[in-house]
């Protein structure tokens, strides 16, 4: 048997070997002509994309809607991974961009600096120097480099892919940050020019546009200027709930508080769905001390909120919103001598308000409804000690004291 086996299998290994051999000679060797296709095939889906993400930039650039910078982005990094050759010049300008403007900053600044070794002397380099210096937290120099960039694209040509679109953005992104400089006459005059800009291209203003504009006159209690704008709005696109909406936050700037509730019901019946106008309904209701009405509310804009009651400040909000109840119940009970149950709303305010400053420290009305809460003896006093600290930081504007955010509820 031993002798049989060191026989057979060099036979068989023998007949293997030959099947191969037979097998690649049969197989076809792959011709130039045949890799210059394939090559071409990827070239081909490659420009696909690249069209695809300039035509997404240009609808976000007037619609505001980042969906469509995230669909940039997408485009553009499947295009380099389909298609090795380098990018040019107004693809990477337009990936830079597109990080830069969602928020990536590692991504977006690589992009940028490819972008830099490409065409140094392009003025839009400004525009993407001005969000590293934002993301930065410099937002004053990012300012003065969006002043600089829209005087570059004064005195250069004007570009013959992007010319309208590249104005426009300098308007509206140095129209936003003078927003947050408190500098409301220069953005009212900045964030008017851009919709004077949409309607020669004969683009709808955006949404956004309009609630920007519109809120920067309400800042200067120029309320007549900022409803025609937003009724303007609305005119255009009768349909969108965002805008009713944001007629019912005008009218509760100006404390018409009836006005703000029939506008966000306006807005609910366009778009049931619509998780804000929740929120704003269940405050009015909780001012009004309509406890049920204002739990229904709550309930509505969690459910309607889902996954993104994740964001911290969302989730804040609605917290906040819940211990409010809680706490306006226990009033209720306890004037009607039902001190048990009022302990356990008292509990429950407690619970979530904690909960809400865990989301957002910074949430304002969370703080301080826990410390008056304190004062009633419901925290131990450690807590209660730390938070009214904490309070009179956050008035005292002390260095080192928490952001403070102000929100429906917050």
């Amino acid at each position: 048997m031993p002798r049989r086996r060191t026989v057979v299998l060099p036979a068989l290994a023998g007949l293997l070997l030959f099947a191969i051999l037979l097998l690649a000679i049969a197989m076809p060797v792959p011709s130039a002509a045949h890799a210059q296709e394939t090559r071409s095939a990827a070239a081909r889906t490659a420009e696909r994309h690249r069209k695809r993400a300039v035509s997404s930039w240009r609808r976000y650039v007037w619609t505001l809607d980042r969906v469509f910078l995230e669909q940039v982005a997408q485009d553009l990094a499947e295009a380099t991974r389909v298609d090795k050759s380098k990018p040019d010049f107004s693809h990477q300008f337009l990936l830079a961009y597109a990080h830069l403007a969602l928020g990536n900053r590692k991504d977006g600044v690589a992009a940028l600096e490819r972008a830099v070794e490409q065409n140094p002397k392009f003025p839009g380099l400004l525009l993407l120097d001005a969000f590293v210096a934002i993301l930065d937290g410099e937002r004053s120099v990012g300012v003065e480099q969006l002043t600089a960039y829209i005087d570059a694209l004064a005195t250069a040509p004007r570009d013959p892919n992007f010319g309208a679109e590249l104005e426009f953005l300098g308007y509206v992104h140095r129209g936003t940050q003078l927003h947050g400089e408190g500098q409301h006459d220069r953005v009212i005059a900045d964030l008017q020019r851009a919709k004077e800009l949409s309607l020669r291209a004969k683009r709808r203003p955006a949404t956004e546009l309009s609630q920007r504009l519109a809120l920067a006159h309400q800042m200067v209690r120029q309320f007549p200027e900022a409803e025609a704008i937003l009724k303007e709005a609305l005119a255009d696109d009768p349909g969108n709930a965002v805008h009713y909406y944001n007629i019912g936050l005008l009218k509760g700037m100006q404390q018409d508080w009836d006005g703000a509730r029939r506008w966000h019901r306006a807005a609910l019946a366009r778009q049931s769905d619509y998780a804000a106008p929740h929120a704003k309904l269940a405050y009015l209701d909780w001012r009004e001390g309509q406890l049920t009405g204002m739990r229904a509310h709550l309930d509505a804009y969690t459910g309607r909120l889902g996954a993104t009651l994740d964001e911290a400040t969302k989730r804040a909000e609605a917290l906040t919103g819940y211990g409010l109840y809680w706490r306006a119940l226990g009033n209720r009970l306890w004037e009607d001598g039902r001190k048990a149950e009022a302990e356990t709303a008292y509990a429950e305010a407690v619970v979530h308000l904690r909960e809400a400053l865990v989301a957002d420290a910074g949430c304002i009305r969370a703080l301080n409804e826990l410390v008056q809460l304190g004062y009633q003896g419901y925290l131990p006093e450690d807590e209660f000690n730390a938070l009214e600290e904490r309070y009179k930081a956050i008035r005292r504007e002390t260095e080192g004291a928490p952001r403070v955010v102000r929100t429906t509820f917050c």
